[in-house]
């Protein structure tokens, strides 16, 4: 009852709401003795920011051996463990991929209740004749769903598909009314996956099982702005962390992006003051888990947010790239222009000590619908 709490005694404590419990990252805060350290990766490093039970056993050294399950329970899959998984002819369990990366949207109260109950999406309302879900950040479902955006990759006897098949796939999805994107169109989760996807491009060359999440942001952006074709950069695909010939970091500045999945952040903290963006904890926490952050909706300047890590030797620093996602027929390079500049004065407000400064990209995104 809300009129409840006059009754209770003076200085008692109150528990959160309860829509303010989660058990996500909660084992980032325990005395973890794993029975195995020898994995030092970055996905390794990641997993303690996602479900407990991943990073429990990944603790007792089991997580490896239960990966082909849960990749089959993300394909809506019911059969033996053993069994082929014919996922490729239906259309839900490619939604339940793309969905694990980019935050989807909106979409039927059936397939939303498939979704939680056999994948691992969580239910945040129920309209008449829709449903609203999301999926939280967890390392373990984001990396398997990495994978299979790469027809290099396999697991079992399940493989992944190319990358243009996923950007096919997304445009059917939505043109099928499976479901709707949940700012009302769909360039935000477009240019996500593109994003994504250029990611994972750069990171097979560095591990073949994708547990080497950092990329060069040169590199990356030059894949942006090539529509993905390696071929057309100046630079080599793969950049591996340069070290000097003891095996140390080198003392050279490095600046790195971390993100293999997309979250929706609907706080409005830095509605009217971007500073909170530029918090150390917040940023560090984000890469390290591998999280790209989207704003809550109507945020009239920016639509998502990646960190970036800047490292020399032993130091590192953390800082936001902000997005700002436009989607229409045409962007000339003079509208471009003005909307970066529009965009300077809430940007000066991220400036630390650290001297945070920020910068406007625009590109064309090649992906066509």
């Amino acid at each position: 009852m809300d009129g409840d709490w006059k009754l209770m005694p003076k200085g008692s404590i109150l528990f959160p709401h309860f829509v303010m419990l989660t058990t996500i990252r909660y084992q980032v805060q325990i005395n973890r003795s794993p029975k195995s350290s020898s994995d030092c990766s970055e996905y390794n490093n990641a997993i303690i920011h996602g479900r407990p039970l991943f990073s429990i056993r990944n603790d007792h050294g089991d997580l490896e051996a239960k990966l082909p399950n849960n990749l089959r329970r993300m394909l809506l899959f019911r059969g033996g463990e053993k069994g082929k998984v014919d996922w490729e002819m239906n259309l839900n369990t490619w939604f339940s991929i793309l969905a694990t990366r980019v935050q989807m949207g909106i979409t039927s109260i059936t397939l939303a209740s498939d979704l939680v109950a056999k994948a691992y999406a969580n239910l945040t309302l129920v309209a008449p004749n829709f449903a609203h879900f999301t999926y939280l950040p967890d390392p373990v479902c984001a990396r398997l769903a990495m994978g299979m955006m790469s027809d290099m990759w396999k697991l079992g006897n399940i493989k992944g598909r190319s990358p243009s098949d996923w950007v096919g796939k997304l445009g059917q999805i939505y043109s099928s009314g499976l479901c709707q994107p949940e700012k009302g169109d769909f360039g935000e989760v477009l240019a996500a996956l593109y994003f994504l996807l250029c990611c994972v491009m750069l990171r097979r060359g560095l591990d073949d099982d994708l547990k080497t999440f950092s990329v060069d942001l040169d590199l990356w952006f030059g894949l942006l702005m090539n529509g993905g074709n390696t071929h057309a950069t100046n630079t080599p695909a793969t950049k591996r962390p340069r070290k000097d010939k003891e095996g140390k970091q080198s003392s050279k500045t490095s600046v790195t992006l971390n993100c293999i999945q997309f979250c929706r952040n609907h706080l409005r903290s830095y509605e009217t003051d971007w500073s909170s963006l530029g918090d150390q904890k917040l940023l560090r926490q984000l890469y390290t888990s591998g999280i790209g952050s989207f704003t809550f909706a109507g945020c009239p300047a920016i639509d998502a947010v990646l960190p970036l890590r800047i490292r020399k030797g032993t130091s590192e620093k953390y800082i936001p790239c902000l997005l700002s996602i436009k989607s229409q027929n045409y962007f000339p390079h003079e509208m471009a222009q003005k909307l970066c500049h529009e965009n300077e004065g809430p940007s000066r407000k991220l400036e630390t000590s650290s001297s945070v400064h920020c910068g406007c990209v625009w590109f064309q995104c090649p992906i066509k619908e």
